[in-house]
Order: structure tokens, then sequence, then C-alpha cells
């Protein structure tokens, strides 16, 4: 099994073992979890680019760029209980929320972070470092821009979603 479809696989079966893990009831309250997630991860962001930003020397990118990476893998991590929740979600046409869509925007958003480590650590200036910085700060906000649009026919009273129980949980 290649590397590509094993990813795919475990981010199902993260998904799917997440159903009945949250209270909400409604696609618009998923939606919403989903929305929260997508808040702190642009936090995280910000917050690592002005750190990076006040940096003199590249010697000290390295905890930095560690820790970010492990607040963002978190972050994008714990989206996959709602994601996997809304997996039974449809609207009146019964057209269902395309969850593997939304999940494979989340691994193109782990890819660039991935990505942005490797770049960042092997980085031997500081004018480079913050030009990456630059790059991937405005890439990951293109990234959560395209997930907000995605979620956004769900938010509200109005959305016109449901969601059964669980279809892989029995929940």
């Amino acid at each position: 099994m290649n590397a590509h479809r094993l990813i795919a696989v475990m981010g199902v079966a993260a998904m799917l073992s997440a159903c009945g893990g949250h209270d909400a009831a409604t696609m618009s309250d998923y939606a919403q979890d989903l929305g929260r997630h997508l808040d702190a991860l642009e936090g995280e962001q910000v917050a690592h680019f002005s750190e990076i930003s006040a940096m003199a020397h590249v010697d000290v990118l390295g905890p930095a760029e560690l820790g970010h990476s492990q607040r963002m893998d978190d972050g994008i991590e714990r989206m996959n209980g709602p994601l996997g929740a809304m997996m039974s979600c449809v609207d009146g046409r019964r057209t269902g929320f395309d969850a593997a869509g939304f999940a494979a925007m989340m691994q193109d958003l782990r890819s660039e972070c991935d990505e942005h480590g490797v770049l960042m650590l092997s980085a031997h200036e500081m004018d480079s470092a913050s030009t990456e910085e630059s790059r991937h700060y405005h890439e990951v906000g293109t990234q959560i821009g395209k997930m907000r649009r995605m979620l956004s026919p769900m938010m509200g009273t109005e959305s016109s979603y449901s969601c059964a129980p669980c279809p892989s949980c029995g929940m």
C-alpha cells in the first residue's frame, strides 16, 4: 500500500472512530466547531509569524518551528472529530457534505506545514527564513479561506442540512 493511500485510510479511520464523540446535533453545530478550530489555526499562524519576525538569528529558528509544527498538527488533528460526525449530514436534496474533499484540504494544509518546516529548518540566513515565513503565512491563509468557504453554506440556523446518527458506530 503506498504512503498516500495509507494516509487516506488512516484519516478516514480516525474520522469514523470519532463519530458520536461530539454533542453537536446539527450540521451548523459541526460546521461552527470546525470554524473554531480554523480560528485557532489562524491564531497560531499570526502568533508564529510575529515570533519569527522578531528573530534576529537563524540559530533560534529550530525550537520555534518545532513547537509551531506540533501546535498546527494538533489543531488539524482536532478537526477529525467534527468532520467525522459531518459524514452523515445531507441537505434537503439528500446531497451529503463533501467530507472527503474537506479531509483532502486538511491534508494539503498538513503537507504545506511539513514542507514549510523543512525549508525553515534548512534556512541559512534570516532573509530567506523571513521570505519563506511570509510565503507560508499567505499560503495557510489561502487554504484556511478555502475551508471556510466550503463550510459557510452550513453555518447558521438557515442551514438545510440534517445529520443522521453516525453510520459506522450506530450512534
